[in-house]
């Protein structure tokens, strides 16, 4: 048994239940238009172009990933926490920024040898002092610490 009510700031009737094949719709919010099955339909046709633009982005990025990661001058590192991830973002930089630096030395005025050698010698220093903090940190934590073959004591440069 439906049950009719009439609107009273419009008039209209409306059915408490809905008819067979029609489908229940939340009240109309006052000052909010509703939008029409097509324009959902459209939408919901847009939401999942972007969704599959966004997949197939994702999948030729690790694509990438995985063809960098076989060249043979690349090494992987898991990134398994936020200082490790942010360690490896700026290694990365360094890295490309370092090989711009050697390229670019003589041919940018600002780049004399002696700057070079500045800059280079910075780098180590870095280097060595991450290498140390290594260190501290595996005798703190009992954990082990394995070096890389240019910092085996006596053999660093």
């Amino acid at each position: 048994m439906n049950v009719a009510t009439t609107n009273p700031q419009d008039g209209s009737n409306t059915s408490a239940l809905p008819q067979e094949g029609e489908q229940t719709l939340k009240a109309p919010v006052k000052g909010k238009k509703t939008k029409s099955a097509e324009t959902v339909a459209m939408e919901k046709a847009e939401f999942q172009k972007l969704k599959d633009q966004k997949e197939k982005e994702r999948k030729e990025r690790l694509d990438r990933k995985l063809d960098r990661a076989a060249r043979p001058d690349t090494v992987v590192i898991s990134r398994t926490t936020m200082d490790t991830n942010e360690m490896a973002d700026l290694v990365g930089a360094n890295d490309r920024l370092m090989n711009q630096l050697r390229r670019k030395i003589g041919y940018v005025k600002a780049l004399t040898p002696t700057k070079f050698e500045e800059l280079f010698n910075r780098s180590q220093e870095i280097k060595q002092s991450i290498h140390e903090f290594n260190k501290e940190l595996a005798r703190i934590t009992g954990d082990r610490y394995v070096a890389p073959r240019s910092y085996l004591e006596g053999r660093q440069s």
